[in-house]
């Protein structure tokens, strides 16, 4: 099948009004934060890949040797009614 074939195709299944970066894999601060590389100095140079970067900063991780605290939550929105 010639790739303007399974292009064509691939457009046909796909639906127009599917938004991309609908999910996250623990909290959409945390996302945009590795998306711009604003990593804090405490989680760089420890010898982790990226993905474990990322789960440190939000969960923390103390193990093989790696002893580093979560990254501080903050709550944003406050609504009182």
């Amino acid at each position: 099948m010639p790739r303007w074939a399974i292009c064509i195709r691939w457009r046909d299944f796909t639906d127009p009004l599917a938004f991309s970066g609908e999910f996250t894999l623990y909290d959409h601060v945390l996302d945009h934060s590795a998306a711009f590389n604003a990593i804090p100095p405490r989680y760089v140079g420890l010898g982790l890949s990226d993905l474990d970067v990322f789960f440190a900063m939000g969960r923390g991780r103390q193990a093989d040797g790696v002893d580093v605290p979560a990254a501080e939550m903050k709550k944003w929105l406050v609504l009182t009614l």
